[in-house]
């Protein structure tokens, strides 16, 4: 949940002209921080401390220890404009906004004492307003999921669920599995796996730069080509010495995690701004139920021929990620995050028509 969050707030809050490196360099590089810290932790938890029994015991609690951290940076966190916009805090949406204007080196918005009108919108619509009498609340929530289903969206939904299992499972699969795997040919597990969370960093860099190059699409399929080639080419443990399959689980991981990351930038962009925190969260739920799989399959089958067979299992969400992302119907490399804001116009220019046309009405009688 606080991931899903932490990445629609980032995209909010992120100018359009540059959203694509910072998203992914930010949050993808403290994602693999946390993933080098958790190799790190286990390999002390595991070869350092002494009694068995409190070996898992120190594994848990340095793993709490970041969000001991995080607990106390939330005073200084930024809130959502439109969660002002929500409870009728208009003042403290305009001041929210004139800070992200300020940081992204703009004067949108510096000075007025209003919200600009667009937002205003947003805020008096039906989408986005407060109000709504009774029942208005599981109203809205009902027809934020019957948008995620829509016609316009229902191909959109089901590629990106689908590419949110499969990218994920494959992810966690090969982060579970290849320790093990490893450790059954009398390899150093742990320094497998630290080398695997550091190998994210040059797939992080890589798809930074190629999302605003080629765009979302095309490095999605990217990611997913050189996943799929790298997990099958770690099932060739009969033919290849244990440094080239260190290798190839580093480009595994490494695309892998590019192709998280740049699905966490995707999603977000791709849907209009009172389903985008609804959609990202519904393609989290649907990655822990790949996660939980992942999880059973590989701690299940991890050395020998079953672990080949999870293996290419993995390799095998990753050719198919690649054709779920050359249909996804919509390239989001150039657009807008509040792709909305036309539509509210547009419902207030009908409120406003309609209006007009009744008021003549009335004055014909």
């Amino acid at each position: 949940g606080g991931v899903t969050c932490s990445f629609t707030l980032l995209s909010e809050v992120v100018g359009q002209r540059s959203r694509g490196k910072k998203v992914i360099l930010s949050m993808g590089l403290l994602w693999t921080a946390g993933g080098l810290f958790s190799a790190a932790a286990a390999w002390i938890s595991f070869t350092v401390v002494r009694p068995l029994e409190w070996q898992w015991r120190a594994l848990v609690m340095i793993s709490a220890a970041p969000s001991v951290l995080i607990l106390g940076l939330f005073p200084w966190l930024i809130e959502s404009p439109r969660y002002h916009l929500n409870l009728n805090r208009e003042r403290e949406a305009l001041a929210t906004l004139t800070k992200i204007d300020s940081a992204n080196n703009n004067n949108n918005v510096k000075g007025q004492k209003r919200l600009p009108a667009n937002l205003r919108l947003i805020h008096h619509s039906g989408k986005g307003g407060s109000s709504g009498g009774k029942g208005g609340n599981g109203k809205k929530v009902l027809g934020v999921w019957r948008t995620l289903v829509s016609k316009e969206y229902l191909l959109t939904t089901t590629l990106v669920m689908a590419l949110w299992f499969l990218n994920m499972g494959a992810y966690f699969g090969i982060c579970f599995v290849t320790p093990s795997y490893f450790k059954a040919m009398n390899g150093n597990e742990f320094l497998a796996s630290l080398i695997e969370a550091a190998a994210e960093i040059p797939g992080l860099v890589a798809a930074s730069f190629l999302v605003d190059w080629c765009g979302r699409k095309r490095t999605l399929m990217g990611m997913y080509a050189c996943m799929a080639v790298a997990t099958a080419v770690m099932s060739l443990d009969e033919y290849l010495p244990f440094p080239a399959l260190v290798v190839a689980a580093v480009f595994s991981r490494g695309s892998a995690d590019g192709g998280i990351m740049t699905l966490y930038l995707y999603t977000p962009e791709v849907y209009k701004t009172h389903v985008r925190n609804v959609a990202l969260g519904l393609g989290s739920a649907v990655s822990r139920v790949a996660a939980i799989l992942a999880s059973y399959l590989s701690f299940r089958s991890g050395a020998g021929a079953s672990g080949r067979t999870a293996i290419i299992v993995y390799a095998v969400f990753g050719l198919v990620s690649g054709g779920c992302a050359f249909f996804l119907p919509h390239e989001t490399k150039d657009w807008a995050v509040d792709g909305d804001l036309d539509d509210d116009e547009e419902e207030e220019e009908e409120q406003q028509q309609q209006q007009h046309q009744e008021e003549k009405g009335e004055g014909k009688e």
